[in-house]
């Protein structure tokens, strides 16, 4: 894992990175160094956190509903993930944002702030949702 940190020093490797993130031009830049401001110590912390993230077993005790969300192009390991946290979240509802991946909020703001509208006030979500299934 440190020895990915050196990658973040390269532009071309932060430009696939924000392109990953819908992080548009506008704000590349502060991005890029943002990211030089990482230093290897943290970023180590950042990715063993981020792999070794579990469910607790008392999450299943909150009664908050949660609208989950993710894209259509995540990583399966995404979806799994939504799939457990639907299992864990009773009452809560998962949706699959199709012609984006990792990052609705920034890959399609609008329809994002439509989305959790529309499930905030209970109505009906926009087109182009589809539900995440908790089966297989």
């Amino acid at each position: 894992m440190r020895m990915t940190h050196g990658l973040l020093r390269y532009r071309a490797f932060a430009k696939l990175q924000a392109k990953q993130l819908y992080i548009d031009k506008d704000m590349f830049e502060q991005y890029y160094e943002d990211s030089l401001k990482i230093g290897p110590e943290l970023l180590t912390e950042i990715l063993k956190e981020n792999m070794s993230f579990a469910i607790p077993d008392s999450f299943k005790q909150t009664r908050a509903k949660v609208l989950i969300t993710v894209g259509q192009g995540e990583k399966k390991i995404m979806m799994r993930s939504a799939k457990d946290l639907l299992i864990n979240l009773q009452g809560s509802q998962g949706v699959i944002g199709m012609g984006f991946g990792h990052g609705f909020p920034l890959a399609r703001p609008m329809f994002f702030n439509e989305t959790v509208e529309s499930w905030i006030q209970e109505k009906r979500l926009p087109n182009g949702l589809f539900t995440v299934g908790i089966g297989g």
